[in-house]
Parts: C-alpha cells; sequence; structure tokens
C-alpha cells in the first residue's frame, strides 16, 4: 500500500505554525510557572491566533503523508500543551482560592455577629 504524498510546502507551512506557537505555549507555561510578569494578556491573545492559524493548516494537511519531522513535532505541541492545561488549572484554583478568602473576609466585616449565617439578610435568633 502506498502511503500519499503531501506537498513540502504544507509541512514546512504546518511546521512553521507549530514551532510558533510551541514557543508561545513555553513562554506561558515559564511565566506560569514562575509566576512572573505583569499580564499574559498579549501572549494568550497570540496563542489564541496561533491556534487558528494551525486549525486552517491542519485543513490542507494529510495525516498520514505527514514528515515525521512534523509528527515528532506535534508530539512536544501536544506535551507542551498539556503541561499547559495544568499550569492554567493550577493558577485558576489559587485566583478562586483567593477571591473565596477576599469574599469570606468582606463577609465577616459586614457582620457584628448578632445574626447568623446569611450574607446580606437578616435571619431571626431562636
Amino acid at each position: 500500500m502506498q502511503v500519499p504524498t503531501q506537498p513540502a510546502a504544507i509541512d514546512r507551512q504546518l511546521s512553521d505554525v507549530v514551532s510558533r506557537l510551541l514557543r508561545a505555549i513555553e513562554e506561558e507555561n515559564q511565566m506560569l510557572s514562575e509566576r512572573q510578569g505583569p499580564s499574559l494578556d498579549a501572549l494568550i491573545q497570540k496563542k489564541s491566533q496561533l491556534l487558528l492559524e494551525l486549525l486552517r493548516v491542519q485543513k490542507t494537511v494529510n495525516p498520514d503523508a505527514l514528515h515525521p519531522v512534523s509528527r515528532q513535532l506535534l508530539k512536544t505541541l501536544r506535551t507542551a500543551l498539556e503541561a499547559n492545561r495544568r499550569l492554567l488549572a493550577i493558577n485558576l484554583a489559587a485566583a478562586k482560592e483567593i477571591t473565596d478568602t477576599i469574599l469570606e473576609a468582606l463577609r465577616q466585616s459586614e457582620s457584628d455577629g448578632t445574626y447568623g449565617g446569611a450574607f446580606g439578610g437578616y435571619e431571626a435568633s431562636p
């Protein structure tokens, strides 16, 4: 059985997009790991644009005809994306914990302890 061929230009285009996306994800992963940088907004926008570009290129690719280098690059991208997902989940969980702590502090500061429980409402004492 003969494996279908794919124009080298498509492989190069795919490798180019994947390489740029991989660099953006690795940069974001480093910033998330080191908890550095004022904002990830620009990097997130760049990552989104590159993912869209990858989806466009993907429509023209014959997966059976991918060059081995492109296959390896895609595997590396998958690993980086999984690490990115884990780091984002950790950062979201930390942000939620901080938010919950702030909300609880606000609830405590608004209550004089006379009434129990409900935030912003009144409950009769037994």
